[in-house]
């Protein structure tokens, strides 16, 4: 339904020659490999959202719409998934990424006239392409979504399926992980001018306008799913994310070939609750800056029919039908592995709205015995992030909602040991992460890793585990040589079906000549050598006194550009004396630097 761009002022492909060399991402690293094409083996959903066993990888998301402050950063960053307009910094987008996917905005049906598009190296608003090429012999443009300031597309042209896949290949280039392909329902306008009368006259829905002369919806229908398709190869193993388009998914109402087996993800837009832009007062229309934060602007569907049923039962029948269609299509795509995302729209304060979309959710999971099917709920515009209310009494006390259960409870809690590591440039290190249920969990826990620090790369032993009193994961972390000295997190995911928790481990590298690290001991007047260990613990490295220096209490330790290490004596003498990987000498009174 593309209700996310009523408010949305895309602003795509910004500084895209300067910003081809995105953060690093595991899914964007991946591109080049070969994706899974044959129309003959394709007919399943083969998504990459969920690991071999058929386990969802994420059980959170958010769509959102703005440059994102901090705040709002932190939010997204406890998502797993999160979609996201194109005009993100790169750090912003890092700062996601560090355990989040970020899937890019991309309507695949539609050009924005205000939009910044790419074209052949230059960047181009949507009006200069379309003066550009409204005039060529082979279409480019099959008419106008005055909802939105959109030109429709001819998809059946293939330059303009080119054009669509160069915008998707410069956006995957910034370091995306993925694309939200929306306008992927815009076929049905087709579908419906069909049903209206000929090609060969003009068809007006709405401020949706369509040209005479104009593809048979059979023919617009094919063309999307093969645009989707041809995305698919420019994306390699990146995500893609199908918004909405239900008559273009599935393999058996499309000669065995839809877009199943080439989105990882379908999004079922206004699934349960949706919004009510209210009607314009003295002809002055609500303020799309206002409408969207107020409570009473939101239903669900279930309220909508009841309010609706009287005054237009036909009205009300025919969406009825049409909602329960898509219910049915997402779920077979659901069934066939694939992944769904539920986005509803609500208000914090409307509990009724938010219970409906959160029960759906959570019991179509249990009848179905399969997670992978993740409700979120935002605002109509998509400039907030917003989380479902805890269970609560005065919540259960709504009708409809007295099996509301939604809680803050953990599933499992994570630790490590050592909490911290520290390690030299050049080494490996371990930590344990310690595993165990809470309030009788007996599901299993996902692990994986985020986005790692430049030169440090690291391995779990498991990644999928049932927790308990004795359940261990080793993390084995291999920092190069030529990792920089300085402390880093590194983020872990531990995934239920319940939740999804990050947890950090912090790592300090230093580096120093030879093999040798040394330290003072205060208090006690010794400086201890650790030869050839990873950790700066007298209980795993093996140490050594050095009987020819001494220190009566440490002050302050350092490192040279040699390598050399100096301990500061903290007493009357404040010495500071020199070691080196083959000797222990005095310096000079504050010589070091």
């Amino acid at each position: 339904m593309n209700t996310g761009r009523q408010i949305l002022l895309l602003t795509a492909l910004v500084s895209l020659a300067s910003c081809a060399s995105g953060p690093s991402s595991p899914i964007a690293q991946n591109r080049g490999e070969t994706a899974i094409l044959s129309s003959q083996s394709v007919t399943r959903a083969p998504s990459r959202l969920r690991y071999s066993d058929g386990s969802s990888k994420v059980a959170s998301f958010a769509t959102y719409y703005r440059v994102p402050d901090s705040a709002t950063l932190t939010a997204l960053g406890q998502k797993d998934f999160n979609i996201v307009q194109p005009d993100l910094t790169p750090d912003q987008l890092s700062a996601i990424q560090t355990i989040s996917y970020g899937a890019v905005y991309l309507a695949i049906g539609e050009l924005g006239n205000n939009n910044t598009y790419y074209e052949n190296g230059v960047t181009k608003t949507g009006q200069t392409i379309y003066e550009a090429h409204k005039n060529d012999s082979v279409k480019w443009f099959l008419g106008v979504n005055g909802n939105f300031g959109a030109y429709i597309l001819d998809l059946t042209n293939p330059a303009v399926r080119a054009f669509v896949a160069q915008q998707a290949d410069a956006l995957l280039d910034r370091g995306f992980d993925g694309l939200f392909l929306d306008t992927a329902d815009d076929a049905e306008f087709f579908k419906n001018a069909d049903a209206a009368g000929s090609t060969s006259q003009a068809y007006v829905e709405g401020a949706v306008s369509l040209d005479a002369g104009r593809p048979t919806y059979s023919e617009m229908r094919r063309a999307y799913i093969k645009t989707i398709q041809e995305l698919r190869g420019v994306a390699g193993n990146a995500l893609l994310v199908q918004n909405g388009g239900f008559d273009l998914l599935l393999d058996r109402q499309n000669a065995g070939d839809g877009t199943q087996g080439y989105v990882d993800a379908v999004m079922h837009e206004v699934a349960i609750t949706k919004s009510n832009k209210p009607k314009p007062v003295n002809g002055v229309a609500a303020d799309d800056a206002v409408w969207p934060f107020q409570s009473q602007n939101y239903e669900t569907w279930e309220q909508y029919y009841e309010r609706n049923q009287g005054t237009n039962p036909k009205q009300t029948d025919d969406d009825r039908a049409f909602r329960a269609n898509r219910d049915g299509l997402a779920l077979e795509y659901f069934r066939a592995g694939g992944v769904v995302f539920q986005q509803d729209f609500g208000h914090p304060d409307n509990y009724e709205v938010q219970c409906a979309s959160y029960n759906f959710a959570r019991d179509l999971r249990a009848r179905e015995h399969r997670d992978g099917w993740i409700a979120a709920y935002s605002d109509a515009a998509f400039n907030r992030v917003y989380d479902y209310a805890d269970s609560t009494p005065q919540i259960r006390a709504i009708p409809g909602c007295e099996t509301y259960d939604k809680v803050t409870a953990p599933d499992f809690t994570t630790t490590f040991s050592p909490p911290a590591l520290n390690t030299g440039v050049g080494r490996s290190a371990s930590a344990t992460l310690n595993i165990a249920a809470v309030n009788g969990y007996t599901g299993k826990v996902n692990l994986s890793l985020g986005n790692l620090p430049a030169g440090v790369t690291a391995t779990l032993s498991q990644t999928r585990v049932t927790p308990g009193p004795q359940t261990q994961v080793t993390l084995t972390l291999n920092v190069a040589a030529s990792a920089a000295a300085s402390t880093f997190i590194i983020p872990v995911r531990a995934q239920s079906q319940g939740e999804s928790m990050r947890y950090d481990l912090r790592l300090k590298t230093w580096k120093t000549n030879g093999d040798s690290v040394f330290v003072a001991q205060a208090g006690l007047g010794k400086v201890l050598a650790f030869d050839s260990s990873a950790s700066l613990t007298s209980n795993t490295a093996p140490a050594r006194s050095l009987p020819n220096a001494s220190v009566q209490q440490a002050w302050n330790v350092a490192l040279d550009s040699a390598g050399n290490q100096y301990v500061v004596d903290n007493v009357a003498s404040d010495n500071v004396t020199r070691h080196s990987a083959s000797t222990a000498a005095r310096a000079s009174p504050r010589s070091a630097p």
